[in-house]
């Protein structure tokens, strides 16, 4: 197959990744994941501050895509959002 879509476990899908040289798309147990980068700018912090924001709490939270996990690179604390 070009691609393979799984839901499962950790052991499965790995064994999956392997076999199908990385042709497996993973659900993730519904998180929602965001990944920050490395190309922080001040220009657009308004902006990604408002979307993980929206993706977290609209609709009370209560969608599947709802952003549990946010991932920050280094970079961003350089504009001083970080604590």
């Amino acid at each position: 197959p070009r691609t393979t879509l799984f839901t499962g476990s950790q052991p499965v899908a790995e064994h999956l990744a392997v076999e199908l040289a990385g042709r497996v798309k993973l659900e993730d147990a519904g998180f929602d994941w965001k990944i920050l980068g490395p190309d922080a700018s001040q220009r657009h912090l308004e902006y990604v501050a408002w979307q993980c924001d929206q993706d977290a709490y609209a609709y009370s939270g209560q969608k599947c895509s709802a952003q549990s996990v946010l991932f920050v690179h280094e970079a961003w604390d350089a504009l001083g959002i970080l604590p």
